[in-house]
């Protein structure tokens, strides 16, 4: 007895292409809320290790917050000298790192590490970038995703198109849940927040609300850190103006 062979028609095979098709488009917005969800994340929890570096930074410097950059005098600002900017002395960056990919690869004092893991085939390293960024970091260029707030941790500075002023230490940050420390940046080749306006009122700019679908990841000096949607920071005053988010919160 011939056993029967049994074929799709290929009403029937289209009609399989057509729910396959079906599903997997019902099925790929979840997937991307899903990961979109876990750059947050992840996002928020680097900010919220550099926040944790920074505060311990402070309680070693005699209450001093990490400065925007190091040094006795304005006219010594080097944007090269990694070293003496704020995420360099986190990491403790030696001066003039012989090998730039050990830096990269090496935590710091506060458990901190800034960078990529290498050059020919290079991958996310360390705190200082966003998941959902697609641009790695780099010497030059794209330091960090991470920025932090010049009004509140000042330093010396002597370039017009950033913002100098003196340091600070802890006992000036009255609010410490408003003072923002730090906060995902829209410049790639900064590594400061700012206002165009040097004052604060365009530093809503200065924020990126891209990666995380109109929200960023910020980090305040009391250690606590929250994703904050757009037209929330915005809202925040300072001195009694509006859209003063970065300068809230200190003396």
């Amino acid at each position: 007895m011939k056993k029967r062979i049994l074929f799709f028609s290929l009403i029937e095979l289209l009609i399989v292409v057509a729910i396959i098709g079906i599903l997997a488009a019902l099925l790929l917005p979840a997937l991307k809320s899903a990961r979109d969800k876990g750059y947050s994340i992840t996002c928020l929890s680097n900010m919220k290790q550099v926040g944790l570096g920074s505060a311990q930074y402070t309680g070693d410097n005699d209450d001093w917050l990490v400065p925007n950059w190091n040094g006795l005098e304005a006219s010594e600002y080097d944007g090269n000298r990694y070293e003496r900017h704020w995420y360099g002395l986190l990491c403790g960056l030696p001066k003039d790192p012989p090998n730039l990919v050990i830096a990269w690869n090496t935590p710091g004092p506060y458990g901190l590490t800034w960078g990529i893991t290498g050059v020919a085939q290079p991958k996310r390293k360390g705190q200082f970038s966003c998941p959902a960024e697609p641009e790695l970091l780099y010497w030059a260029g794209h330091k960090t995703d991470t920025h932090l707030n010049s009004f509140l941790h000042g330093g010396l500075i002597n370039r017009g198109d950033m913002p100098g002023g003196p340091g600070r230490k802890s006992n000036q940050i009255i609010s410490p849940s408003l003072a923002v420390s730090f906060s995902e940046g829209v410049q790639n080749d900064q590594v400061y927040l700012f206002g165009e306006d040097w004052n604060g009122a365009a530093s809503g700019k200065t924020i990126q609300y891209r990666r995380h679908n109109g929200s960023a990841s910020f980090v305040f000096s009391d250690g606590h850190g929250a994703m904050v949607r757009e037209a929330q920071a915005m809202s925040v005053s300072a001195n009694g103006v509006a859209n003063r988010m970065l300068k809230a919160g200190f003396k």
